[in-house]
């Protein structure tokens, strides 16, 4: 109970003093809004009496001047300088109507050679372009021409590759040919050789003349069929030298082609390299 009591206390103490703050505050609210307001409608009454001593002023500066003859003649005047007035801003309007037809026909001169130099830029702009276009178009062509050269040389290549080989194929031949040869000649000494023992031997035994004849007729048939085949075998070296000329006249041609084509390449690709700046 005691606990209670003195707490309400406190509390009625306290909403006391914040009743007694809120009450400063909004008086100190009030009064200065009383003093601003107070203060505006002060300005607005100075304001409102400096007006009428002014306008006391111009009255009874109207009244003394309405009777003074000067002031007749000044009212009498006025107008006349008022239409002095207006013949001098006639004329520098005129002028300055003069001055604006004047910028005016600089400004259409200007206009008008903005307009030729916008034309000759514009046309000057299409030549570009279609020679940019042109260029273009060379440079398609360039690139073609150095694919279809590229394809042309590698079809050279395989070409003179397969020339190797019938040149190497030829070459063994050739070598077989030869050694064919020298084995036919081998045999033709000694058959050669045999004919001579045995007409040496004819000729000592003087004996079965008839049948060495034979032996001898056969011995002179196998030489010439061996002469024969020496023949065939020397006109077969000679188709195999004629041929192997020809396939180094067609390597000799296809080695002339293929250094004619890295020329071309060679100048498609200095054309390519100098029209990619302007691209």
């Amino acid at each position: 109970a005691v606990v209670s009591t003195q707490s309400g206390h406190y509390g009625r103490g306290l909403e006391d003093s914040r009743d007694e703050k809120i009450t400063a505050i909004l008086t100190a609210f009030q009064a200065l809004a009383r003093g601003w307001i107070a203060r505006k409608i002060f300005r607005k009454l100075m304001e409102q009496r400096v007006g009428v001593v002014v306008l006391q002023r111009n009255i009874r500066q109207h009244f003394i001047l309405r009777n003074w003859p000067w002031w007749k003649l000044f009212t009498k005047v006025k107008p006349l300088l008022s239409v002095a007035r207006q013949e001098e801003e006639i004329r520098e309007k005129e002028e300055e109507m003069k001055k604006a037809l004047e910028e005016a026909e600089k400004v259409a001169i200007a206009k008008k050679e903005l307009e030729e130099k916008f034309e000759a830029l514009e046309k000057e702009r299409m030549s570009i372009q279609a020679e940019l276009e042109k260029e273009r178009q060379a440079a398609i062509d360039a690139e073609e021409l150095v694919f279809k050269l590229e394809s042309k040389q590698q079809e050279l290549e395989e070409e003179n590759n397969e020339l190797i080989d019938r040149i190497e194929e030829e070459e063994d031949n050739n070598f077989a040919v030869a050694e064919n040869k020298r084995a036919v000649e081998a045999d033709l000494v000694r058959t050669q050789e045999e004919v001579a023992a045995l007409q040496a031997n004819i000729q000592k035994a003087g004996g079965d003349i008839q049948g060495k004849m034979d032996e001898l007729k056969e011995k002179s048939d196998l030489l010439l069929r061996q002469n024969e085949e020496i023949k065939k075998f020397e006109q077969k070296c000679n188709d195999t030298g004629n041929r192997l000329g020809e396939t180094e006249s067609q390597l000799q041609v296809a080695h002339e082609k293929g250094v004619r084509l890295d020329k071309k390449k060679e100048k498609s690709t200095d054309c390519d390299s100098a029209l990619i700046p302007l691209l």
